[in-house]
């Protein structure tokens, strides 16, 4: 993997919680935002978390109160394409 690739608006990363739940998501802007298909906002509290992380770093971030732990396993830009 890219080791100095890091996460910006447009990455689509892989993340795994310390609970064994993985997920992938893209991060997109507060316009495109629509997580029931996996796009986060950049100024959401996972967005926030992730930006500028790297593969293979930790991360933590709280969502009323509940404090959610991950490690980032793989970020990739996807060729541009139309976010409705």
């Amino acid at each position: 993997s890219n080791t100095n690739i890091s996460v910006k608006i447009g990455g689509t990363v892989s993340i795994i919680f310390d609970t064994g739940k993985e997920l992938t998501v893209t991060i997109l802007t507060p316009r495109e935002t629509n997580p029931s298909i996996g796009i986060v906002s950049y100024e959401s509290p996972l967005g926030k978390a992730l930006l500028d992380k790297q593969e293979g770093d930790v991360f933590q971030y709280a969502v009323s109160g509940k404090v959610f732990r991950g490690k980032i396993i793989k970020i990739c830009f996807l060729p541009s394409k139309q976010w409705i």
